[in-house]
């Protein structure tokens, strides 16, 4: 690994969380390791380097290798994830001089002990926008749409296209809610079946006589997989859905990608009763996320406007590494 020169700065605060100390190395033009400082246990550490500035961190005692850092990229602040180094919103950043206006990316992250789980790894990283191993920060339904929300948040400031609402109305409205009242009228529809089929002592599935003169009962089957058997390419889903953010709450709400689908239980039968109190209370999740998106995407939970300034490269692209707009998936 080599240097190369970036004209995007940034800051990088870490936390050594571990028991052990941690000795941090800069990689220069030529490749050679520069020896930085050594951050102590349970001390902070905060550098102020550029963009694609490799780092390496190792353990002070031993010099094994715990890990290889290379800022790759500068998010863009929101109302609920604030990246900026605030250093330099007053213009104290020791690599802005003179009078910059520019504001500096902060990354934070915080090494740790292994887990049993993590044995793979000499250290954890805590990340909290980027949590790594996401399995181990993001246990729960709930943990995993305040993350996707957090996500489709930073998509829209960093692509500047604000945020669709209609895109809410989408998933709710057309997929989730819909579920919910096919499944309704589905159930209804079979009790309804079955109160007819006790009072004629008849099984047949689709037409029921209770004597030669009575009409015969037509059932009409309820489609309960409509909207639960998503194609993928489907140029509205897929645009405004599957290639954003906004997939991650399609899989918190447990659909998985089954060939060129995207499925909700399996397709055959319909969802019980008590996986539909879930999705029920998934469905009111969302509802007050997306009753507060408008004031997200202000820069605001409070209703006020916070006017937030962006660090350099966030929404530019400059502060991507080459990999087009800073906060886009890739």
């Amino acid at each position: 690994v080599t240097n190369e020169i970036s004209p995007t700065t940034t800051t990088t605060t870490g936390d050594n969380n571990n028991n052990i100390a941690v000795d941090v190395y800069w990689i220069d033009y030529q490749g050679r390791e520069v020896h930085k400082g050594t951050i102590r246990r349970h001390e902070t550490w905060t550098q102020y380097s550029y963009l694609e500035h490799p780092w390496v961190f190792k353990n002070a005692a031993t010099q094994q290798v715990l890990l290889h850092y290379i800022p790759d990229r500068i998010l863009p602040t929101t109302a609920l994830d604030d990246t900026r180094d605030p250093n330099t919103i007053n213009n104290e950043h020791p690599h802005h001089h003179g009078s910059s206006n520019k504001i500096t990316g902060v990354h934070r992250f915080s090494l740790t002990s292994p887990s049993s789980s993590d044995s793979d790894y000499c250290v954890a990283l805590h990340d909290p926008i980027l949590p790594f191993p996401a399995t181990r920060y993001i246990t729960t339904t709930e943990q995993a749409v305040e993350w996707t929300v957090r996500h489709m948040l930073r998509r829209a400031v960093a692509t500047q296209q604000g945020g669709d609402t209609n895109v809410w109305n989408l998933m709710v409205n057309k997929y989730f809610q819909n579920i919910l009242r096919q499944h309704a009228a589905y159930y209804e529809q079979r009790q309804a079946t079955t109160k007819q089929r006790n009072n004629s002592d008849e099984i047949d599935a689709t037409t029921t006589t209770t004597n030669n003169n009575a009409p015969p009962t037509v059932v009409v089957v309820v489609d309960h997989t409509k909207y639960r058997r998503i194609r993928i390419a489907n140029p509205i889903f897929s645009r405004n859905i599957w290639n954003t953010p906004a997939r991650g709450l399609f899989l918190a709400a447990g659909f998985v990608e089954h060939g060129a689908y995207l499925e909700l239980g399996r397709h055959d039968e319909p969802l019980p009763p008590s996986r539909l109190d879930e999705l029920s209370q998934f469905v009111a999740l969302l509802e007050r996320w997306k009753a507060q998106w408008p004031l997200l995407l202000n820069g605001n939970t409070n209703g006020s406007n916070a006017g937030q300034r962006q660090p350099d490269g966030a929404v530019d692209g400059s502060g991507r590494a080459g990999f087009g707009v800073a906060g886009s998936m890739s």
